[in-house]
This record gives structure tokens, C-alpha cells and sequence, in this order.
């Protein structure tokens, strides 16, 4: 039976690696246009510019959704131009051939792929002669040749071709070879290792370091409610400073990204709300992390201790730190109903997705509370690592705000777990989206977790031997 349970067990971690290299891989996404065309010398002067109006946006064609194409060979025969869009659905694409009054234009075809490397890559072919959803201006069709490309005059200097609801357009081809290699690509990697993590880790030792600090709950809470007093033992308003000073801190960044930058309009929300439910969970994580890993150097007479079980100290930070999360949760929903904001069902998940940081802050600290111990620059390390992680994680400005060029890099930053928990505390407080929604990037967030843990446990069953000696 034990042998089918870690049969079982090893089986899911390869699953669950799978789907971490293929979010990864999912990363390498394809959003182009190719433009076949024939005409005189392109150059900086006269342009060939592709607008965009994505899916998303109401607005008309603009400069800032542009892209330009220059060549400067003088040859006169027909050309690729590559335009790589940003990472959404296009609706509308406009060409415009430049400054070009009575020159000719051969109209080639158009191609329109988009796609991932782990979906695929669908390509839509639009020729002048087969199009029913564009339309012209000051462009004169003279002849359609049979290879499908078309002669065009221009009649003034602007002319363009616009192209409606391109994704109307029947799909041509999808690339599936790609799928199948970053298919066989995560397999490999993931079963390389499983394996590893068989022959290597041993999993009893983690099993039971689980078992002991479920089993010591009680004592857990105990000891991070007399840290929670401690920590501000001697000031003269105590525990109060725990509170303060992270509202102050939100006072100070509301003020400066709404009042002072004038932060990009966020919704039908308050922009005070939407900025709480990103930055309240990144406080608990920054705090809880940074507690948890230099549990192990503040409590060293109990590392010392032979009958006391060390595994508990982290947790006993994680717990301390929720205590005052726990506060601003209670805090941020007061807040939302000041603002009118009617409480929904889905404020219940701000739980769900509190446990999942309290999980992320645990397996995290399993890897750098045994390595602070060893090597002390860690903490440096990790304050720069938050320092970042705070600007590179949707808290303070949102993802829809990105610029359009920027689009690719989504994918990137979803990689972040805490991407994941500041866009699922304000689902839950403000959109009233369920998590289950989000399946994706739900399961990659737990295979993340799965994979940390083993590292955590591995890493913390080999040094834990030598804690006293080096403490």
C-alpha cells in the first residue's frame, strides 16, 4: 500500500512538473504580421505602418498602436515585412503604404498568425482578391493577377488598406509541430526530475516534518501569539506600530499614484481599493517571508535543544505576520463598504488565497531559512529579490495598462506566484471572479508549490544536522 501511495505520489509530481515547463514554454508566443507586398524604395521618409486596434479597445487607429517597416534596397520585387503585434486580439489592422501619390503597389497577401508555442500557431491568409471585410482608400485597382496578388495606383498621398474583424477570416493552417516538441521537451524534463527527486530525496523525512508541525498546532499558535506581543515589547504604544505604520504606507502610495502620477483609470472601482487588495497580501508575504527564513538564527537556544522540534519555527513567523494580515483583511472589506461596494460571495476566496500565501511563504522559507543559516548574505539577496518582486508584481499599476509593445511580457510575469494571489484577492474583492475560473494558472500555482516543497524538504533534511554547530 505505502508503495502505491508513493507510486502515486511521484506520478503527480511529474504531472505537476509537466504543467509548470509547459506554462513556461507557454511563454513563447507568436503575434506577427506578414506583409507580401511590391513597391517602389521604403524608407524612413515614406514608411510602410501597420495600425492595430485590439479587441479590448473602443478607440480608432492611433500612433501609439503602430508599427513601422523599413527597407532600404532599391530592387523592385515583392517583399516580406515582418510586424511583431503585442500579445492580445487584434480586431482591426490598418496598412498604410506611406507618402506614395501615383506609384504602384502590388498587393501580395497578408498573414495573421498568432498563437503559442504549447497551442499552436493559427495563420490567417488574406489576399485582395478573395477579401470581403476590407476596404480601401486612394488605392485604384488596374488588375488581378492569377497568383492571387493584386495591382493597385495610388490616387493621393495616403493611402491605406484597413482590414475589419481580421479574426473572421478562415484559419488557413495551424502549426502543430511545435506542440509536439515542447510536449516531448516538458516530458523529459519533468521525468529527468521525478527521478532525481526518487533516487534523492527522501520523502519519509518530509512526510514526517509535515506530520510534526500539523500535529503541534496548538504550541504553533501559542508561541506566534507571545512573538506577536514580543516583537514590540518596550515601545510605548506596543502593538499599535504593527498597524500604523503598513497604513501609513498605503496612504503614502495612494497619494503618490493617484494624486501625484495620476495612475491609468483602473475600472469602475476606487482606485484606493483596487491598490489595497495588491498591496495588502504582498505585506503579509514581504513580512511572513523575511520572519521565516531568520526563524532558525532568532531562535537558536531552541535549535540547540534536542527535544524540540524545529521544523514549527517558521511557522510560528507565518502565524505571528497573519495576525496583523488578518486585521487589514478586515480592514479592506470596511473599507470597500465605506465605498459603497456591495459585499459578494466571492470575498469568501480572499481566504482561499490567503492560505495559498501562507503555503508559498512556508515552502519558501523551508529553502532559505536552512541556507541563511550557511550563508548569511541570503537576507541581502531576498531583500533585493522583494524589492523587485514588489514593482514587477501588478500592485501598483495594472496589467491593462501595459503598453502595447509590452504585451508579450504578460506571460512572463505570470510566472510569479504572487501574480497569481494579487490578481486573486482582487477577483475575489472587486470582479467576483470564482478561482476555478482561472484554471490555468490555478494548477500551475500548486505545481510551483509541489516542486518548492521538495526542494524545501530536501534541502532542509540535509543541513538540519549541522544547524547546532554552526549557531
Amino acid at each position: 500500500m505505502k508503495r502505491i501511495i508513493r507510486l502515486l505520489f511521484y506520478i503527480l509530481i511529474f504531472l505537476g512538473l509537466m504543467c509548470l515547463f509547459l506554462q513556461i514554454f507557454g511563454t513563447v508566443r507568436k503575434h506577427e504580421l506578414h506583409l507580401y507586398v511590391m513597391t517602389d524604395e521604403v524608407s524612413k521618409s515614406s514608411p510602410i505602418e501597420v495600425f492595430y486596434i485590439p479587441y479590448s479597445s473602443d478607440d480608432d487607429f492611433t500612433q501609439e498602436r503602430s508599427l513601422q517597416a523599413f527597407e532600404d534596397k532599391k530592387e523592385y520585387s515583392l517583399r516580406e515585412y515582418v510586424f511583431r503585434l503585442p500579445n492580445e486580439d487584434i480586431k482591426d489592422i490598418r496598412i498604410d503604404f506611406g507618402s506614395r501619390a501615383n506609384k504602384k503597389v502590388v498587393f501580395a497577401r497578408l498573414e495573421y498568425i498568432e498563437g503559442s508555442a504549447v497551442k499552436g500557431y493559427t495563420d490567417k491568409v488574406l489576399t485582395a482578391n478573395n477579401a470581403e471585410n476590407y476596404q480601401t482608400h486612394e488605392l485604384q485597382r488596374t488588375d488581378c493577377l492569377e497568383n492571387g496578388e493584386t495591382v493597385f495606383n495610388t490616387t493621393g498621398t495616403d493611402p491605406y488598406i484597413i482590414i475589419r474583424d481580421i479574426h473572421s477570416l478562415p484559419d488557413s493552417n495551424t502549426e502543430s509541430a511545435d506542440i509536439y516538441f515542447y510536449l516531448l521537451i516538458s516530458a523529459v524534463l519533468s521525468l529527468t526530475v521525478t527521478v532525481v527527486l526518487y533516487k534523492y530525496v527522501h520523502l519519509r523525512r518530509i512526510a514526517a516534518a509535515v506530520a510534526d508541525t500539523l500535529a503541534q498546532k496548538k504550541l504553533i499558535f501559542s508561541l506566534a501569539k507571545n512573538d506577536f506581543k514580543t516583537r514590540f515589547a518596550g515601545s510605548y504604544f506596543g502593538i499599535i506600530w504593527a498597524f500604523v505604520q503598513p497604513v501609513c504606507t498605503i496612504l503614502v502610495f495612494w497619494f503618490v499614484f493617484q494624486i501625484g502620477f495620476r495612475n491609468p483609470n483602473v475600472g469602475n472601482v476606487p482606485y484606493v481599493l483596487w491598490f489595497m487588495a495588491g498591496l495588502i497580501p504582498w505585506f503579509f508575504f514581504s513580512e511572513a517571508w523575511n520572519g521565516a527564513t531568520n526563524a532558525f538564527i532568532e531562535y537558536s537556544y531552541l535549535v540547540k535543544k534536542v527535544v524540540f522540534k524545529i521544523n514549527i519555527l517558521p511557522m510560528i513567523k507565518i502565524i505571528s505576520s497573519l495576525f496583523v494580515h488578518l486585521f487589514f483583511v478586515v480592514f479592506m472589506m470596511v473599507c470597500f463598504m465605506l465605498y459603497q461596494q456591495i459585499p459578494m460571495v466571492s470575498w469568501i476566496q480572499v481566504f482561499y488565497y490567503m492560505l495559498c500565501m501562507i503555503v508559498l511563504v512556508g515552502v519558501l522559507s523551508f529553502i532559505t531559512a536552512p541556507l541563511v543559516i550557511f550563508f548569511r548574505d541570503i537576507s541581502q539577496i531576498m531583500s533585493i529579490i522583494l524589492q523587485f518582486g514588489m514593482w514587477l508584481t501588478p500592485i501598483m499599476w495594472s496589467v491593462d495598462s501595459l503598453p502595447a509593445g509590452m504585451g508579450p511580457l504578460i506571460n512572463i510575469f505570470k510566472l510569479n506566484p504572487m501574480f497569481y494571489i494579487v490578481q486573486g484577492y482582487r477577483n475575489s474583492m472587486i470582479y467576483g471572479v470564482p478561482f476555478w475560473h482561472n484554471s490555468l494558472q490555478t494548477v500551475y500555482f500548486w505545481s510551483l508549490i509541489l516542486v518548492l516543497a521538495v526542494i524545501g524538504g530536501h534541502i532542509y533534511t540535509k543541513l538540519k544536522p549541522h544547524f547546532s554547530d554552526i549557531l
